[in-house]
Parts: C-alpha cells; structure tokens; sequence
C-alpha cells in the first residue's frame, strides 16, 4: 500500500534552508538598524559593543544550532522522529534566539508561532507540545529579564496585560495547531483505509478475474470437446460421401458448427480485451492478399444470396506493409460479415483507399451495403457490448452482440478509428482507419491484377501429402477424438497410436519411437502437462527428443505460451480443422518421410 506520510526527507530539507535564511535575513536587519534606526541602544553602544552583543554573538548561536541539527541528520539518517524533532527544535531555539535579543515579548511570542505550526507537519503531539513550551520558556525568561532590569531600561516598561496576552497567544496557537494534527491524523487514516479498500478490491478484482479465466478455460474445453468430434467427423462424411444430398447436409453441419465456434470465439475475444490480455502480433504482409482473402471469405455468402460484390482498390497504395494482419483480417471480416447478413437485396462494396506520409500509409477500409440500415438513435448503441437493437428486422439473424464491440476495441487497440453512416431503410457504411508501416512502397496495381494472383493457400487448395514411414501417438481421454484424428489422416497414410490416458501413454513411449506424439490436457487422473512431465523423468522412453503438440480444447489468451513453457513443442487447438492438423505435422515431421502430390 502508498506511504500516505508527509515527504519527512523534503521538510527536513525545507527546515533546514529556513533556519539559514531567517538566520541570515535577522543578521541583515540587525545591521540596517544600527544605521537606519532611531533605537536606543544604537546610541548608547559602540558599535563593536553592537555588532558582537546584536549580530555575531546571536549569528554564531544560530549558525552552531543550525550546524548540529544538519550533523545529526547525517549521523542518524534512519531514526525519522530525532531528526524531525531536531529539525522543528532547531528551528524554535533559533527563533529564541534572535526575538531575546531586544527584549521583546511580542517578538519572543509570535516567533515561537512560526515552529509551533512548522511542528504540525509531521503531525506529532509531543513535539508540538515540546515546541510550545520552549516558546512558553522563552517568554518567561523575557519578562524575568524585564523585572529584573526594570531600573536600567526605564523605556521599555513590564506590562502584566502584555503578559496575559503572551499567554493567551502561544495556548491558542498551540490548540490551534492540536486541532490541525488531529484533522492531518484523520484525514490520513481515511486515505490510508481508502488506499487499504481499493488494494483489497484490486485483489478480490484479480482474483474475479482469474475465476473468470479458468471458467472461460473449462467452458471452452466443454464446448470444444464435442464441437470437435461435430466439425472432424462431419469433414469425413464431406470427404467420403458420394451421395450430393448427403454432401449438402453436411455442408449444413459444417455451416452451423462453423458459426458455433465463431461465437465462442468472440466470446473469448472479448474475454481477452476486457482483461487487457489481448496481443497485438506486428508482421509484414501483402496488402494484395489481406484484401483477396477478406473479401473471399465471404463472397460464397455474397453469391448464395444473389447480391452483388463490388471491390474498388486505389492503385497507387503500396503493396507491403507492417501491421498485425490477422487482427485486421478480423475486423474487416466482421464488418463485411455484417454487411451480407443485413442486406437483402443490392451490393456490397468494398473500397479501399489510402495517403500515404513519411514511410507510414493511412489506409481507409470502406464496405458499404444497401441493407436495412440503421436508425440514427441506434448508432450510438452499435460498439455496446451484447447489444442487439432492431429486434423487429433482426431477430432472424444469428449473432452474440460481440462483432462490432470486438471490431470497435480492437481498432482502439491499434490507434485506429471507425466510422458509421446509415440512412434507415437504405444501408450502411463503415469506414475504418488504420496507420500502417510500408516495407514495400511497390503500388498494389489495378484490383483486376489483384483478382488474378494466385490465392493463398487454404484448407480447399493446398498440396495432399503421404507419409507412410512416419509414426505418431495420439492421446485422449475422449474415444471420439481419437477417431476423428484417425479420419482426418487417413489419407495420409501415417501410422498412428492411440492411448486414452497418460498412464497408457508412458508405456507405450518406452515401447515405440515416434516421430510427434500429440497430447490432450484435461485427462483424469493424469493430464498432458502431468503426463509430458512424467516422460521427461523415464530413463527407458525412446521418444526424449521426440515433439510433443499440445492438443487441447482450451483457447483462453496466453496458454499457448504456457504450454510452450511447459516443454511443449507445438499447440493446436480443438476443434481439429485437417488442414491445421496437417500443418502442424508438415512443420515437426522430417523433410525425408513426407511425400507430396498435387491435388
């Protein structure tokens, strides 16, 4: 929790440099007077008498208390109530000092007045009460002194109602500065418990917020689990059917499971900004393929629903920039998504334009629609979080409320902003503005050019591959999973192991080599961090060097590092999409056991 003391070092400080200055300001004035005052004893001394009685005498005084407390200070840096006593003490004796040297009540009271309240900085009674008295003492002795020397300064006479007045003067001052420390003392225990509820709030908020995370990390193992076994299984009917309305209906599944996993992952997404655990991952990327793939991504959905598709692409933009790509790819999938589920009848337009300024591009991503549009009370309402408006024109239309609050954070994240136009009834148009690094200030060309090059390649256009010497383990407690990762390799030809716990996995490691042995996480008894773990620690596994691919249904941001962390060489994330399973095995299998053929 903060300190919510006084800076005890700076005041000290500041005292410190004060007892100098009014120390050298009294010696000032001292010799002013000599010459410019009608005083007395300016007559009636000589001036060597003067300047030892008036200004050296008092000056060395002051300058040896002053020189006391600053060596005090330096020999006990720790002891934090000496040093602050000494310096207010310093302070009062110094003030003593010079008001006794004319014989001044007045003078002797209000100076005292002056480390009496300076006392109330470090808000201590005792040094306060100690600082008035010394004031209280210094006073007596003045009017002692006074009646004492009644008959040799006749001009300065002892007046009782001047004493009454001291009095009541310094024990004013001195409740005065009682009350104000006890103000100081109650407001800091107010902060300090303030400062104690927030720390304790911080920690019941970290530890909701991880409650959270390990909630979203078992849902999302829950739900992925047999959205897997959905999604692998139905790839295989897709694959092996020969029947087309058999085909259809699997293409349904995969459409509606699909769209199943989309909300789980918006729902995590979301989870991930919330908790500020969402990374931004800079890349160079194309330009050319950013836009292609964005707008490919929807145009079977742009032509199943007969609308019509229109790209325009400033030629002159360059055609390699440096951004997270992914992320950009999300947003304009989001929004162009939106669009097709909006709108009815009429087109969609996707028209990228840009300025470019001192090595950095200012790209404009518009997609508009001439769908239902936008009410323009509702506008405000579309970066909400679950927020759905409309419910007469939207209720048939799938979605969690997530799109455009995701899209919104995540152009925030990326200093970005977006912009909405609608007119109800007729369409809508975001506009999105991102700052990009150019690595290649090569123009992108016409979008026909574009349209032309080869795509990328995908799950549908890729390379088929054998490898028949190649020989993994699968392990899953889930007799399912095994099968779909059984099915989707099939046609690979790779032998595969199967063990449905760790345990059944530590023997068959010292039994069999193999070339990667993927591990499920959340196993009874044992799981995948547990049960890799244990391998490392056999004397007789045959499989010390072998990559292990972390095979598990949770999602949640940053597990990847940790598995990593863990000793994992890989990780992939349920459900298993082939091509991603393929790739995983491409990347850790030796070059000499694959063996590829063009579809």
């Amino acid at each position: 929790m903060r300190d919510l003391r006084p800076d005890y070092k700076k005041w000290r400080m500041v005292f410190f440099r004060f007892s100098y200055i009014i120390t050298v300001i009294a010696a000032i004035l001292e010799i002013i007077m000599y010459f410019l005052a009608d005083a007395p004893e300016s007559r009636d001394l000589s001036p060597t008498i003067y300047v030892l009685h008036y200004i050296i005498g008092p000056f060395s005084i002051n300058i040896l208390i002053i020189t006391i407390t600053y060596i005090f200070r330096k020999t006990n840096p720790a002891n934090d109530t000496l040093i602050n006593a000494s310096a207010i003490l310093s302070n009062a004796l110094i003030c003593c000092v010079i008001a006794n040297i004319h014989f001044k009540i007045f003078s002797v009271t209000f100076s005292h007045c002056i480390p009496i309240f300076m006392s109330v900085i470090f808000g201590n009674f005792i040094l306060t009460s100690i600082t008035a008295v010394i004031g209280l003492c210094s006073s007596i002795s003045i009017i002692l002194l006074k009646y004492n020397y009644a008959d040799t300064y006749p001009e300065y006479p002892l007046l009782w109602e001047d004493i009454v007045v001291l009095i009541i003067v310094l024990i004013s001052v001195y409740l005065i500065a009682i009350r104000l420390i006890g103000m100081m003392r109650g407001q800091m225990f107010k902060l300090m418990n303030v400062a104690k509820e927030s720390a304790i709030a911080q920690k019941r908020e970290a530890a909701a917020n991880n409650a959270k995370s390990e909630f979203l990390a078992h849902m999302s193992h829950e739900i992925r689990t047999p959205l897997n076994a959905i999604i692998g299984m139905n790839e295989m009917i897709i694959r092996e059917t020969a029947e087309h309305n058999v085909r259809d209906y699997a293409r349904s599944v995969n459409s509606a499971g699909n769209t199943l996993l989309s909300i789980i992952n918006d729902i995590l997404d979301f989870s991930k900004i919330e908790s500020g655990k969402l990374e931004l991952i800079p890349t160079d990327y194309h330009l050319a393929s950013l836009i292609r793939d964005s707008y490919g991504m929807l145009s079977d959905k742009i032509r199943a629903k007969k609308l019509a598709g229109i790209i325009e692409c400033s030629p002159d933009l360059p055609s390699k920039l440096h951004g997270d790509e992914l992320r950009i790819r999300q947003i304009l999938v989001n929004l162009l998504s939106n669009a097709v589920k909006y709108t009815e009848k009429g087109t969609i337009t996707f028209k990228i334009t840009g300025e470019t300024d001192d090595g950095y591009v200012t790209i404009h991503f518009s997609i508009s629609d001439t769908g239902i549009g936008i009410k323009e009370e509702d506008i405000p309402k579309l970066f909400t979080d679950f927020t759905r408006f409309d419910q007469e024109h939207t209720r048939t239309i799938q979605g969690t409320g997530l799109g455009l609050a995701i899209t919104k954070q995540l152009i925030t994240i990326m200093n970005g902003n977006i912009n909405v136009t609608s007119k109800y009834g007729e369409g809508t148009t975001f506009t999105v503005t991102l700052r990009q690094r150019i690595v290649d200030e090569k123009p992108i060309g016409p979008y026909e050019d574009i349209h032309s090059l080869e795509p990328v390649a995908t799950e549908n256009a890729r390379k088929q591959f054998e490898a028949p010497d190649a020989h993994i383990l699968v392990v899953d407690d889930v007799i399912i999973n095994l099968k779909v990762v059984n099915n989707l390799l099939k046609h690979t030809k790779i032998h595969i192991d199967t063990a449905s716990s760790g345990a059944q996995c530590l023997e068959l490691v010292q039994l069999n080599k193999y070339d990667i042995i993927f591990m499920d996480h959340m196993m009874p008894e044992m799981d995948g961090i547990e049960t890799l773990e244990a391998m490392k620690q056999l004397t007789t596994s045959l499989n010390n060097d072998t990559p292990v691919v972390m095979l598990t249904a949770n999602a949640i941001s940053g597990v990847e590092d940790k598995y990593i962390g863990h000793g994992f060489t890989d990780y992939l994330s349920k459900p298993i999409l082939g091509y991603k399973l393929e790739d995983i095995i491409i990347r850790n299998l030796p070059d000499d056991k694959i063996h590829y053929e063009d579809m």
